[in-house]
């Protein structure tokens, strides 16, 4: 980690920052950073991991668990190096373009809910209307369960 010229800290944290790309401020102080593209460049991952999570908080996509997003992460972060684009609007399209989120089939999927393709989901009821109907469990299946 590089240690922070405005403060003693090197833990750099990426916000969005809307049209400005100045999100860097310290993760420590939260002294304010503003526009540095050698941390786009060293922190790349710390980055991708704002947008990608930002994303995801904004329900714009779902990421599974930790290990698909460090996939995404991962492959997003080398993309940037190697076309040598650092910026958020670029990381965003990045990660929409990665396999692992698959938007395609999510376009897909809405376009062919929009034309009534695919019905749309019965809602749910309440737990007890759920389970009315269900016939009951065998009591000798639930004798074995309780016993472990």
């Amino acid at each position: 980690m590089p240690v922070l010229p405005m403060c003693r800290h090197a833990s750099p944290r990426w916000n969005l920052a809307p049209a400005s790309e100045a999100g860097w401020s310290c993760g420590d102080c939260r002294t304010v950073l503003g526009f540095r593209p050698d941390l786009d460049r060293s922190e790349t991952r710390h980055k991708v991991q704002a947008v990608l999570l930002t994303l995801h908080d904004m329900d714009l996509l779902y990421i599974g668990n930790a290990t698909e997003g460090e996939l995404v992460c991962a492959a997003v972060a080398a993309r940037c190096h190697r076309e040598d684009r650092f910026d958020q609007v670029s990381i965003a399209r990045f990660i929409l373009d990665d396999p692992t989120v698959d938007a395609e089939s999510h376009a897909m999927y809405w376009a062919q809910r929009a034309s009534g393709d695919i019905p749309a989901p019965v809602p749910a009821g309440s737990f007890d209307e759920l389970f009315a109907a269900s016939p009951p469990m065998p009591a000798r299946a639930i004798r074995r369960r309780d016993r472990r």
